[in-house]
């Protein structure tokens, strides 16, 4: 009995995880834990109860998530982050290159006009 609450508070743990993270890692290996717990109910070897629960939280990250994610994803684009995501955005200039006193300043001055710097037309 003492196995499965510890496979009780395993799985607890991985769920709260996945809340924080929502990566649809730690819910299966939550589920490997509910599943292990059930299996120490069943009076099995802590080995078993591992192998259980190592075997759902594989099997389910590398076979079920990809398609939750797919299933989830439906309608929207590919999350962008970084420079990927600024393709094609506006900037603004805030400061004068050739007279700001930052450490990235140094180098050449930029030329008087912006034109050779517009994005090629598509």
């Amino acid at each position: 009995m003492t196995a499965f609450w510890f496979w009780i508070i395993v799985a607890v743990a991985f769920a709260i995880a996945e809340v924080l993270t929502v990566a649809f890692f730690a819910v299966f290996l939550s589920l490997g834990a509910l599943a292990a717990a059930v299996v120490g109910l069943l009076q099995f070897g802590l080995l078993v109860q591992a192998i259980v629960f190592g075997v759902i939280g594989v099997v389910g990250i590398f076979a079920a998530r990809p398609f939750v994610v797919e299933r989830l994803h439906i309608g929207r684009g590919r999350l962008q982050s970084g420079a990927e995501s600024m393709i094609g955005q506006r900037a603004v200039l805030t400061a004068n290159r050739a007279t700001s006193r930052s450490p990235a300043s140094s180098g050449p001055p930029l030329p008087k006009t912006a034109a050779h710097c517009r994005p090629p037309r598509l």
